[in-house]
């Protein structure tokens, strides 16, 4: 007997490569605002055990929340602007990333009003 092996998840869950940091920050923004669009959070801010939560108290009583040195030690740092000796990190700066978020956020809430 010939045992075939089946994906259990396969018609529900697809990969998709992310090639260039524009679709990293639309990933990591998607994932972050999940909580907010099942309406389990207001705000990203509020929502629990995410990464954006963190990331944005941190930020919020850091000095300079854009060096490395005083973001979320578990995470991977936002290590900046891309350039060519660029050190390990998340190829944007932190502010824009939460800048972004927040566009996301307030344009979740305006499509919600006109439906």
């Amino acid at each position: 007997m010939q045992i075939v092996p089946y994906n259990l998840w396969e018609g529900r869950f697809k990969s998709q490569a992310l090639l260039d940091e524009k679709a990293l920050a639309a990933c990591m923004a998607y994932v972050d605002l999940n909580p907010v669009r099942a309406k389990m959070a207001k705000t990203p801010e509020n929502s629990s055990h995410t990464s954006i939560q963190k990331r944005a108290k941190k930020a919020k009583v850091a000095h300079s929340p854009k060096h490395p040195q005083q973001q979320v030690p578990e995470l991977l740092n936002f290590a900046g602007n891309p350039k060519l000796d660029m050190p390990d990190g998340i190829p944007m700066r932190l502010t824009d990333y939460l800048d972004l978020v927040d566009s996301f956020v307030s344009s979740m809430r305006l499509t919600l009003r006109a439906a």
